[in-house]
């Protein structure tokens, strides 16, 4: 039984396996600007879109190696959709005076 449980936990998949350089960029020339207007009709900041997209394709560079490559595209709009989310209630937390 407990050799079992360890082969069992050996197989499970990892949540931090890195996606190669080449499609993290492949990525990023494809889906930049529309995940930059996206984040923008969220946040309503161009500096704070472009904060969120960058974050997302961050996420997807350390933690995109699980992600089916037919996925990829969802799931970037996923987590660019929270991570805009995140910056807008950051940002209504702490706003900055100009």
């Amino acid at each position: 039984l407990l050799d079992t449980e360890i082969e069992m936990n050996s197989e499970a998949p990892t949540r931090d396996r890195p996606l190669p350089p080449e499609i993290v960029e492949n990525c990023v020339n494809q889906y930049q600007t529309i995940l930059e207007r996206y984040a923008w009709a969220i946040v309503r900041d161009w500096s704070l879109a472009k904060d969120a997209t960058q974050n997302g394709f961050i996420s997807l560079s350390r933690f995109g190696g699980d992600v089916a490559t037919d996925a990829m595209k969802s799931w970037l709009f996923k987590v660019v959709h929270r991570e805009a989310l995140r910056l807008r209630e950051s940002q209504r937390m702490h706003p900055t005076t100009d």
